[in-house]
């Protein structure tokens, strides 16, 4: 079975999405781990053999808050975009996964690109409901 983990924040933050690869390698399946560059992962997803890391690019976060709320809009907006487009490239790119698990929240533009994705790819959608 192959998973694709998405998780739309810095990868190496996000602990419950790297537990998750973790334990779906462990069980036997192959893992794409997608999120955004940053903090390095766990050494056990480091190590894993079963598991492949995609790190998207994000350098539209700095700056975005100088220049009024109407920059900060715009910028928020055009950075969704962007993460919308690398995350869509990532997913149509990797070997066709079984299931897609995505973290919730954030929803935006996480949620609807792995749901296309799941539909092109003809895939499961799975979402963790983070913190609910």
């Amino acid at each position: 079975m192959r998973t694709a983990v998405i998780v739309l924040g810095d990868v190496g933050r996000s602990p419950r999405m790297q537990y998750h690869a973790v334990s779906l390698a462990a069980a036997g399946g192959e893992v794409d781990l997608i999120g955004l560059e940053g903090a390095a992962p766990i050494p056990a997803v480091a190590t894993s053999a079963r598991i492949r890391v995609h790190r998207l690019r994000d350098r539209a976060f700095a700056g975005r808050a100088r220049g009024g709320v109407r920059r900060f809009v715009w910028g928020s907006a055009l950075r969704a975009v962007g993460q919308g487009v690398r995350l869509f490239g990532t997913l149509m790119r990797i070997p066709r996964p079984d299931v897609i698990l995505v973290q919730n929240p954030p929803a935006v533009p996480a949620l609807s690109i792995a749901w296309l994705a799941a539909r092109i790819r003809r895939s499961r959608l799975v979402i963790d409901w983070h913190n609910l």
